[in-house]
């Protein structure tokens, strides 16, 4: 696949590329909010809101979570901590506790994404994982889906300055990889994280989800020709890119 040379390193995004804990989130976030609220049971419009905005950081989602459900009066913070951060805990304990679990995590892994991981992995392609989540919480899904000895780097929010859709995290990952954008493709899966990738001057492919798919047909920034809908289609995909 990668004999070529053209492409010398791999970077994948992590949430809802490697795995689809998208939805998890959003239901993690849909309980804490519906049991803050007083509802009394999961706010559905929680998980209409992480939608909208999927492929944000943990704590731009808190506080888009925050203003929709007015929860500045519902928040109890410790010494030091912003209310985001706040939220971000409580919901981030609702989520290993509940959902994110390594046993979810593995169930849900997508097999056409973390194939293409391994088989980069076994040509001798290094692979990079640059996601909006924090490093530590990567590295534990990446080992509940079996993927710790594939992926050589991870770039977490906590190690870059700007977030997606700024380029930094796929920058900050070819650095270590010692690659240049050119020698590079990645493989996204919302608008926020391939408008990203484009920005970083990489070759990418964005690879829809259920999750993601509405938002990148609303999306007319984006080349159409490498959004791939049908899993099926990846490897195909891929060395179209390579070539391209």
């Amino acid at each position: 696949m990668f004999e070529s040379g053209k492409i010398r390193a791999l970077i994948f995004d992590l949430d809802g590329t490697l795995v689809e804990t998208e939805h998890l989130k959003a239901e993690a976030y849909a309980e804490l909010i519906g049991h803050m609220t007083g509802r009394g049971s999961p706010e559905p419009a929680a998980i209409e809101l992480y939608k909208s905005i999927v492929g944000a950081t943990d704590l731009a989602a808190c506080d888009a979570m925050i203003h929709r459900f007015d929860l500045l009066p519902r928040l109890v913070t410790d010494p030091g901590e912003e209310p985001r951060q706040a939220l971000h805990r409580r919901r981030m304990a609702v989520y290993r506790e509940s959902y994110g679990t390594a046993a979810k995590l593995s169930a849900l892994a997508y097999p056409h994404n973390v194939a293409l991981a391994h088989l980069a992995h076994s040509e001798g392609v290094p692979v990079a994982v640059a996601t909006m989540s924090y490093s530590d919480e990567a590295k534990r899904v990446l080992a509940a889906i079996g993927l710790t000895g594939v992926v050589r780097t991870v770039v977490g929010v906590d190690h870059v300055a700007n977030p997606k859709p700024a380029p930094d995290a796929f920058i900050v990952a070819m650095q270590r990889l010692r690659v240049k954008p050119e020698e590079t493709l990645i493989i996204e899966d919302s608008p926020r994280g391939t408008r990203a990738a484009a920005n970083s001057g990489a070759r990418w492919l964005c690879v829809a989800t259920p999750f993601s798919a509405e938002a990148l047909s609303a999306d007319p920034e984006l080349d159409v020709n490498w959004i791939v809908r049908d899993p099926a289609d990846l490897i195909d995909a891929v060395a179209r890119r390579i070539s391209s």
